[in-house]
């Protein structure tokens, strides 16, 4: 199935958005993918649908692997010759612009890519069969095929036809800024889209310094209030001295407050150290900063989540060295052995006792 789609704009008739996406395939292999119900882009077809948006602006997305270099040269001949009739191409890489794509991708004016776009060039392939003159001749064919497609990266780039060739010889992968710097893409989408700072930890002290400078002031102008608006104390450096003397219980109350708070941080700081290395020190250093345990809680899981786990052989390695070293701390080994006991000799002396007293009841052994 056919698989560009060109939208005019209803606010700017002038400008054609056109998306190119599926294999680039001949005209000859077309029906197949049609009747196969495949996305695909052919040269005579998209031609005779561009030659409805003649001198427009066009914006071409392409996203492809590539496909028939035949295909995909003359897609950029339909484009190249749409600019010369007046109309304007740019050409835009979605997520991925790779092999006979690329050629098309070159009939833009202005190139440029997403920013996770991959960007690929390679030396043009085929499969053959026969003698050793048809291999040596395909051979040629794709020899010249290349340089065809090196007209066209060198008409857009500018770079040096040899560095080109090197990079197709190379099967080179390139990521956006390459392709930038390569010559193949004129800029990056998206750069001037700005984002806000994510809510994260501040790590600079001074936002505590600027808190405590901001509370001593709002505890200025509570105690202007509180002496029924006098405002000499404004016009005059107040100390911590001169509070406790005037306003004693305010200060008391206030003194207890940040006492109390802190104990408060300290011990949840505290409940979050599970004793391993990285946790402490995250720990540590919030109690020596200021910060709560709300701001290190995600940091703490985190180097929780990358303690690796112990291994289970070296674990059970240790318990029973534990065990060995448990036997040989308890002083079994100093307990001497004592004697013996003869249990088989004891039973027949018994046994003999018994008898001789039979005996001398009944007069002797008989």
């Amino acid at each position: 199935m056919k698989f560009w789609n060109f939208a005019s704009s209803e606010t700017e008739p002038d400008n054609v958005a056109l998306r190119i996406s599926g294999d680039i395939v001949d005209d000859e292999q077309a029906w197949l993918y049609e009747w196969l119900d495949l996305p695909c882009a052919s040269p005579n077809a998209f031609r005779q649908e561009l030659a409805d948006y003649e001198g427009k602006n066009l914006t071409v997305t392409i996203d492809s692997y590539g496909g028939s270099v035949y295909a995909g040269t003359g897609i950029y001949n339909a484009l190249m010759e749409h600019r010369a009739n007046g109309g304007h191409v740019t050409t835009v890489g979605d997520t991925k612009v790779m092999s006979a794509a690329t050629v098309i991708f070159m009939a833009g004016e202005e190139r440029k890519l997403a920013p996770g776009c991959v960007f690929m060039v390679h030396n043009p392939l085929t499969g053959v069969s026969g003698y050793a003159s048809d291999l040596r001749h395909t051979a040629d064919v794709l020899d010249e095929i290349k340089n065809s497609i090196l007209n066209a990266y060198e008409l857009s780039t500018g770079k040096d036809r040899k560095e080109l060739s090197d990079l197709m010889d190379a099967e080179t992968y390139m990521s956006v800024q390459t392709a930038i710097d390569k010559g193949f893409a004129t800029g990056m989408l998206y750069t001037d889209v700005q984002n806000s700072a994510p809510h994260c930890v501040d790590f600079n002290h001074q936002r505590f310094v600027n808190f405590a400078v901001n509370d001593v002031s709002e505890m200025k102008r509570i105690l202007v209030k509180y002496n029924k608006g006098d405002t000499k104390m404004d016009d005059k450096k107040v100390t911590v001295a001169d509070l406790e003397a005037n306003h004693g219980d305010q200060v008391a109350e206030i003194r207890n407050a940040a006492i109390a708070g802190e104990r408060a941080r300290m011990s949840a700081l505290d409940a979050l150290d599970d004793g391993s290395e990285q946790v402490h020190k995250i720990v540590m250093h919030a109690k020596e900063v200021g910060q709560t345990a709300e701001d290190i809680q995600f940091f703490v899981d985190t180097a929780k989540e990358a303690i690796p786990a112990k291994d289970p052989v070296n674990a059970g390695q240790q318990f029973m060295q534990n065990l060995i070293d448990d036997n040989v701390n308890s002083g079994v080994n100093d307990v001497k052995s004592g004697a013996v006991t003869d249990n088989g000799a004891q039973d027949e002396a018994e046994r003999k006792a018994f008898l001789d007293k039979l005996n001398a009841q009944v007069g002797g052994r008989k």
